[in-house]
């Protein structure tokens, strides 16, 4: 089973007005968002104004795009998945058959993670009455507790604790070992330090310390994707390749307030965001390899929400506060070519607040329509 590469992005539940759908567990996800509410959640107030400013600027280089009519759109399909206004937060099953999400459908239905069948939309299904943080496989259950850390493999309910001291661990893709960072990471400051262990919880090793240090997930089996700071007080923050074999580190990038990096499906980019950001021209997304050969500002226009389709394909919603309706566009890293896969004139095709995921097989999308607050299936071109 392939694992989960690392933590990757945020986004917003919904509340209907006959029930509440609130997950008491969070996966962890695939994509990163930025959105004008979870702008004002998360940064400051000076902060938010400043990123405010930084949008409206990048949003005013739209022009520098070909008009859509210049840009074929690809052939893609939109379906609901669900009714009722359900449900938020949608993940994938490994296979990409499924739509997973958490759900108590009625009084009388137990509460769950519930699964929707693509290839028989409109029949959600109780997948698992156990509600809990699994590795995106579900072949593991991570149980945090104060200062202790369990591993439960779910095959066969065998528990285990991992000396992360009740830290939250990411397993590498060949479920080999894990990864954690322990320290003051969670406050932004201080020393932390970054540990690697073997799945069972033996040979732990300490493989740096940096300010603030965190992992953001596996590159392979061989190397971290980790971000950190030079001094405790500072706003720029570094990302860094870290070998596992012998703890050196390779700089990525770095930049005031850089955020939001997620791994592509076999680890060769990372894509990431900068805002705010006192020299204007650093605002936005932005693409790196991982081997620290190649590093680009994708078109401002472009800024917005992104998850990666597969190792070198990433899929953009462009912020735009007053759009009707979502664009969805796809970027080469390697070439860095983008195309218009659908948008912007289906009025089904509105995202509600970068709630969107995408299947592993990078085939489909899944998406919380902001029109009925359902799911619904966007069918990709290859």
């Amino acid at each position: 089973m392939a694992a989960h590469r690392g933590p990757t992005g945020s986004g917003h539940r919904w509340a209907d007005s006959q029930r509440f759908r609130q997950p008491v567990a969070a996966r962890l996800e695939r994509g990163a968002t930025l959105s004008e509410d979870n702008m004002k959640t998360t940064l400051h107030t000076t902060q938010f104004r400043l990123a405010l400013a930084a949008a409206t600027l990048l949003l005013l280089t739209a022009v520098w795009l070909p008009a859509h009519a210049d840009v074929p759109e690809a052939a893609t399909h939109l379906a609901p998945l669900t009714a009722d206004g359900c449900c938020t937060r949608p993940f994938w099953s490994e296979d990409s058959r499924q739509v997973l999400f958490i759900d108590k459908p009625d009084e009388s239905a137990p509460a769950g993670i519930y699964g929707v069948d693509t290839a028989s939309p409109l029949q959600p299904a109780l997948v698992t009455p156990r509600i809990a943080l699994y590795s995106p496989g579900m072949d593991y259950v991570i149980d945090l507790q104060p200062g202790a850390t369990t591993l439960e493999r779910v095959a066969d309910g065998t528990r285990w604790t991992v000396p992360a001291q009740g830290a939250s661990v990411t397993i590498s893709p060949g479920e080999t070992r894990i990864a954690w960072s322990r320290g003051s990471a969670s406050t932004g400051g201080g020393t932390s330090r970054i540990w690697i262990a073997d799945l069972d919880g033996g040979n732990e090793t300490q493989l740096a310390v940096l300010n603030g240090a965190s992992v953001s997930g596996w590159i392979s089996d061989d190397a971290l994707l980790i971000s950190g700071r030079d001094t405790p007080s500072t706003l720029e923050r570094v990302l860094y390749r870290l070998s596992v074999p012998d703890g050196t580190l390779t700089e990525l990038a770095r930049a005031d307030n850089l955020r939001g990096q997620i791994l592509s499906a076999d680890g060769s980019w990372v894509a990431y965001y900068v805002a705010p950001n006192p020299d204007p021209t650093a605002n936005g997304l932005w693409v790196a390899r991982t081997d620290g050969t190649a590093r680009f500002q994708v078109v401002p226009a472009m800024f917005g929400s992104y998850q990666w389709r597969d190792d070198q394909r990433l899929l953009l919603i462009p912020l735009q506060f007053a759009a009707t309706n979502h664009e969805l566009w796809e970027l080469d890293a390697a070439t860095q070519e983008t195309r218009l896969l659908h948008g912007p004139d289906d009025p089904a095709f509105k995202v509600n607040d970068g709630d969107w995921a995408v299947s592993p097989d990078g085939r489909k999308l899944v998406f919380v329509s902001a029109r009925d607050h359902n799911l619904w299936l966007l069918t990709l071109p290859q």
